[in-house]
């Protein structure tokens, strides 16, 4: 049910980090969600959306879970613009980080990121990620294009440090203040 407010909040005219996808309106938003949500019930991917009080922050997922490697990724992330820069990207990341190695004991975390869009590829390195390489030819995307992409990935070595890097963000981000809700 709220599947039109997500989209909604998540909705971007001038583009995702001035690229444009072919989900330039809620509907069009709202028929990827529904791919997510289908994809969660085939096992495939766990979609998550999130919240600042009441209000559509963004979404990610987990996909290409690995149990027998513990491995997985944290991708298809899209923060709602009133949103973007702020702490919510970094304590969603850490949360499901923590998730991802604390309570499912993962190995290895990984983080896929189109080659032009540099912004996320910011903002993954900022979290603590180590840059493994380019994915040539990665993703055919709705325009048709293939384009290249980004590896990124977190192992288990790597998450304490990772950890105090991202509570050490959040200490000093500006939290707002919330109702009581």
């Amino acid at each position: 049910e709220d599947l039109p407010k997500i989209a909604q909040a998540i909705d971007d005219p001038r583009g995702w980090f001035g690229i444009h996808w072919k989900y330039d309106s809620p509907e069009k938003i709202a028929r990827i969600l529904e791919a997510q949500l289908a994809a969660w019930e085939a096992g495939t991917a766990n979609p998550l959306a999130y919240f600042v009080g009441n209000e559509p922050a963004g979404i990610t997922r987990f996909l290409r879970i690995e149990p027998r490697e513990k491995t997985l990724e944290i991708g298809g992330t899209w923060v709602a613009p009133k949103w973007r820069k702020t702490f919510v990207n970094t304590e969603v990341k850490f949360l499901l980080l923590r998730h991802c190695f604390e309570t499912l004991a993962a190995e290895r975390v990984e983080f896929r990121v189109d080659a032009r869009n540099t912004e996320s590829q910011e903002a993954v390195l900022r979290l603590g990620a180590t840059l493994e390489g380019r994915l040539r030819h990665r993703q055919l995307y709705p325009d048709g294009k293939v384009r290249d992409g980004f590896l990124f990935s977190i192992v288990r070595p790597e998450w304490e440090r990772v950890k105090a890097r991202l509570l050490a963000l959040l200490r000093t981000a500006a939290l707002p203040a919330l109702p009581n809700a």
